[in-house]
């Protein structure tokens, strides 16, 4: 297994267009590791024990695509980390020590897919996906959110499925959901809600699947549900 990378291990690599370095030992990466990969679209590190992500390591990546980085040990990320990764579309970020992951994709506009699950996320800053007009998939299920602030997802105007699966989410702001007028799937399984208001989901025109099952609700206002005219699939088990 490797354990290290020398720092000008790919220097001469420049026609590089995919690494992978899945299933290894490492755990940490030099800042100069990718600076020659001017042109590589995927790179996967996954199943390391990487720690930490650095402001440099991606910062002459222009041209990446998709980045996997799931089953580490990564409890840091830099704010500026994916600054000049304006290409960016995959992100996979699941299973790794998260707390909070501040604002990371700040210019990342052209991400489709984010994966954060099964980390220990307990707050969403309300800018983190200011600039994500075209996320099509969140996955954020396996986490420790409890809240979900009205303003998170007001700019996901083209996301289609949403999982907050597995948290301890207990408050839903009304507006929360209003601006995702393409959402057709969102998992609210698992978490700690006790009651659904009527305005929650009543923009949600196009939502096909609602599972809202094993959390402790007790009411749900009589109009919650009638505003979902395209929903098909809809589970309350376990409440």
């Amino acid at each position: 297994f490797i354990k290290t990378l020398p720092p000008t291990i790919f220097e001469l690599n420049h026609k590089l267009t995919s690494l992978t370095l899945d299933n290894n030992l490492i755990k940490e990466l030099d800042e100069k590791l990718f600076a020659s990969l001017v042109n590589v679209r995927e790179i996967r590190l996954n199943d390391n024990r990487i720690e930490r992500i650095d402001t440099r390591l991606f910062s002459t990546l222009r041209n990446l695509m998709e980045l996997s980085l799931q089953n580490n040990q990564i409890k840091a990320i830099e704010p500026e980390a994916f600054r000049n990764c304006h290409r960016l579309k995959y992100i996979n970020m699941q299973h790794n020590e998260l707390t909070d992951v501040g604002n990371i994709f700040n210019t990342n506009s052209s991400l489709t897919s984010i994966q954060m699950n099964s980390n220990f996320i307990k707050f969403i800053n309300h800018k983190i996906f200011n600039n994500q007009f075209h996320v099509q998939v969140l996955w954020l299920e396996h986490n420790v959110l409890k809240k979900l602030d009205k303003t998170i997802f007001v700019n996901l105007l083209h996301i289609e499925r949403l999982h907050l699966r597995n948290n301890r989410v207990y408050q839903i702001a009304d507006n929360t959901f209003d601006k995702m007028e393409s959402l057709k799937y969102l998992d609210l399984s698992i978490n700690e809600l006790m009651t659904i208001n009527a305005n929650v989901f009543a923009k949600l025109l196009k939502l096909e699947e609602l599972n809202l099952g094993q959390n402790l609700i007790h009411t749900i206002e009589s109009n919650a549900f009638e505003k979902l005219k395209s929903l098909r699939t809809l589970d309350l088990c376990e409440n």
